[in-house]
C-alpha cells in the first residue's frame, strides 16, 4: 500500500513536472527569450557593462565555446542566442553541485514550482470548480433530507475550492512565474563569479 501510495505520488510529480515544461516555451516566447539568454544580449540591455562582464566571465570559464561580441549579436540574433543557450546548458552542469551552488538551487525549485503549477492551472480551476459544484450539490441534498453530510465539512470544502479557484485565476499569472524565473537566471549567472573565483 505503502508503495502504492509511493508510485501514485511519484507519477502525479511527473505529470506536473511534464505539464510545467510543456508551457515553458510558450512563456519564453512571450517574453522573448529565456530570461538567462536576456541577460547575455547587449541588445535591450539596461546595464552593457554587466553583459560585457558575463561575456568575459563566461569565455575564461568555457574557452572552447564561442561568446558573440555586440556586433556579432547585431549582425546575427538568432545565432547570438543559440550560442547563449549552449553557455547556459555548460554552466547548469557546472552547478549541480547542491551544496556548493544551494542559492542556485533555491531558486530553481522557486521557478520549478512556479512553472509547474502554471502549467497545471487549467487543470486546476477545472477541478476547484468540479470540487466546488459537488459541495453545493451535497449540500443542497442535505438540506432536503436525501443525504446526511456533515454542515462543518461542507463549509470547509467550499472554503477549500474558493480559496483554490481564487489563486489559481489571479496570483498563478505568467508574471508570477516570470519574477521567479528571472531571479534565477540572476543567480545562476552569478554563480561565475564563485566559479571563477574558487575555481572550476
Amino acid at each position: 500500500m505503502v508503495l502504492g501510495a509511493s508510485g501514485a505520488s511519484y507519477f502525479g510529480a511527473q505529470l506536473v513536472r511534464s505539464a510545467g515544461r510543456s508551457k515553458e516555451q510558450s512563456l519564453w516566447e512571450s517574453w522573448r527569450g529565456a530570461p538567462t539568454t536576456q541577460l547575455l544580449r547587449f541588445q535591450g540591455a539596461s546595464n552593457r557593462v554587466a553583459v560585457k562582464r558575463r561575456h568575459d566571465q563566461l569565455a575564461r570559464l568555457f574557452p572552447d565555446l564561442p561568446i558573440p561580441d555586440q556586433s556579432t549579436e547585431a549582425a546575427d540574433p538568432q545565432l547570438a542566442d543559440e550560442h547563449y543557450e549552449a553557455a547556459v546548458r555548460a554552466l547548469i552542469e557546472r552547478t549541480r553541485d547542491r551544496t556548493r551552488f544551494d542559492r542556485v538551487f533555491d531558486e530553481l525549485c522557486q521557478y520549478g514550482f512556479r512553472r509547474n503549477l502554471w502549467g497545471c492551472r487549467t487543470v486546476g480551476l477545472r477541478l476547484s470548480a468540479l470540487g466546488l459544484v459537488a459541495t453545493i450539490v451535497l449540500g443542497t441534498l442535505s438540506k432536503l433530507n436525501v443525504l446526511d453530510a456533515s454542515v462543518l465539512g461542507l463549509a470547509v470544502a467550499a472554503g477549500v475550492d474558493i480559496l483554490l479557484l481564487l489563486t489559481l485565476a489571479f496570483a498563478v499569472r505568467p508574471e508570477w512565474v516570470r519574477e521567479s524565473a528571472e531571479a534565477y537566471a540572476e543567480r545562476l549567472l552569478g554563480s561565475l563569479e564563485t566559479l571563477l573565483t574558487v575555481g572550476s
